[in-house]
């Protein structure tokens, strides 16, 4: 489980975790803090994950609070459906409040089995290139002699 630190005051530091594409349940520790001090939740919050993809959908999930400084989270197929980096930030609402943490970055790297063509040797593509050209040639050849 990868793990980040993420504060309650912005401080110019923007966290990064990562995930690969199509990354389903991979989860994500985050360790809240206030300043220097960690965060204590009560357990009476409604916590909120909000995602921004590279393509500028959103994703929003709520979390499980668990009464301690720290939350943890599962990767989504959605959340991770685009390659690229997907600007996060957790929303803390309690009583009438709401407070969301620094921002952070999900590094989402690409796919290259789903995206990319399979792997072959260029000697055998290369190969059926010029048998698939002889045998053209060759039946142009016979279709202009008859």
């Amino acid at each position: 489980m990868e793990s980040i630190n993420l504060n309650i005051i912005p401080n110019g530091t923007t966290p990064v975790c990562y995930a690969s594409q199509f990354d389903v349940e991979r989860k994500i520790r985050i360790n809240l803090f206030e300043d220097t001090e960690p965060y204590k939740l009560t357990g009476n919050e409604t916590i909120t994950l909000h995602a921004r993809k590279p393509d500028q959908n959103v994703v929003t999930k709520t979390l499980t609070n668990t009464a301690d400084d720290y939350i943890e989270f599962e990767t989504t197929e959605q959340m991770t459906a685009i390659f690229g980096d997907v600007l996060c930030d957790i929303a803390i609402a309690y009583d009438s409040k709401t407070i969301a943490t620094l921002n952070f970055i999900l590094k989402v790297e690409i796919d290259p089995l789903y995206r990319g063509i399979q792997s072959e040797s260029e000697i055998e593509n290369l190969q059926a290139q010029v048998n698939n050209a002889v045998a053209v040639a060759v039946a142009g050849q016979y279709d202009s002699s008859s």
